[in-house]
């Protein structure tokens, strides 16, 4: 049995566009790079300016560079929003990936690699020609060679930046960001790099718990770019109408679905490595469970929920969803309803 906050583990099941706001709103809290912000300043000197700041790392700042590509090619505003963006204290940032390790001024990448996969398969991905600029913002041209010139600068970067997990998601970033503004070629590079680290995960035991989660996320990430699938958080049948719609999953090809299996399998067996109890193996599990049912493939979903099963010590369809613990805590993997008694008045 785990108990977890209701709050944290629904984030991903959120829809497309609330990610993004919330994501967004977070890199305007995150603390940015000191730069001497002018009138006279151009685009192309606030990049190089955050790629020359030497008081913090190589990673570092091709975060705040992937960043930056980030807000000019999904956002509006213009040289003065990027000025007063980059305006604040310099430090370095606290990048993590799990959960537990969140504290103030952190911001989570994993939230990041999933926000962006949630976004490459839509149309909002993609450029459009007709935004009505805003008076003094970028053009849709000038946003794209921004966004090309931070991302180029950031790879720069991360290729002096020692071997992390942290490096893995930024290189998946990186390579949907290049996609963003049409450079196929880069971007394809970047996912190589994925690749090779991940091949040399799986041949290799002796890696730490950290980047097997990293390279499962972003093995994830690569499966939803292909198809993109909605996993429910809560049961769909305990949900009132408006909350079981789930976005329609696009009609998609065998050699598609073979891709993207291929790709979630592996993130699976990297994350059988753990203990049977540990959290991120079962929601694995779980989660490819559902796919398969959300894929409409009840053969595979069958055959997925034995191993599952078989994990959680329990042959139960509940144990697939969560149970209210109240004041807003969930607990998970238990087939005896709780009884909840009395209430705080947080949930």
């Amino acid at each position: 049995m785990l108990v977890t906050t209701k709050k944290a583990d629904s984030k991903s099941n959120r829809s497309m566009a609330t990610l993004a706001v919330l994501f967004v709103a977070s890199l305007v809290s995150a603390p940015s790079p000191a730069l001497a912000a002018s009138s006279t300043d151009k685009p192309d000197a606030v990049i190089q300016r955050i790629s020359q700041q030497q008081d913090i790392s190589p990673q570092g700042r091709a975060y705040y560079l992937l960043e930056l590509a980030y807000r000019v090619t999904f956002g509006s505003g213009g040289l003065t929003d990027l000025q007063n963006l980059y305006g604040r204290a310099f430090v370095e940032p606290k990048l993590v990936l799990s959960k537990s390790e969140r504290g103030a001024n952190a911001t989570g990448l994993s939230t990041w690699v999933k926000d962006i996969s949630d976004q490459f398969g839509s149309e909002r991905y993609q450029f459009s020609e007709r935004i009505k600029a805003e008076p003094g913002s970028f053009s849709v041209e000038e946003r794209k060679a921004l966004g090309l010139k931070a991302t180029e600068d950031a790879v720069a970067l991360l290729s002096e930046a020692p071997e992390n997990p942290k490096k893995i998601a930024l290189m998946y970033i990186a390579a949907r960001m290049f996609q963003r503004v049409g450079n196929v070629a880069s971007a394809q590079k970047c996912l190589q790099y994925v690749e090779k680290v991940t091949k040399a995960c799986e041949t290799n035991q002796a890696h730490s718990e950290e980047e097997v989660e990293a390279i499962a996320l972003v093995l994830n990430a690569m499966a939803n770019d292909i198809i993109q699938v909605v996993i429910p958080f809560y049961n769909p049948a305990d949900m009132d109408e408006w909350a079981q719609a789930q976005p329609h999953v696009k009609p998609f090809s065998a050699e598609e679905f073979e891709k993207a299996q291929n790709l979630k399998l592996r993130a699976v067996a990297l994350l059988d490595r753990f203990p049977s109890d540990n959290q991120d193996r079962r929601m694995a599990h779980r989660n490819l469970v559902l796919w398969y049912t959300r894929l409409d493939k009840p053969s595979l979903a069958d055959k997925a929920k034995l191993v599952f099963f078989e994990l959680v010590g329990a042959e139960d369809d509940s144990l697939l969803y969560p149970q209210s613990a109240g004041c807003g805590h969930l607990v998970w993997w238990q087939v005896k309803k709780l009884t909840l008694r009395g209430a705080c008045g947080m949930g």
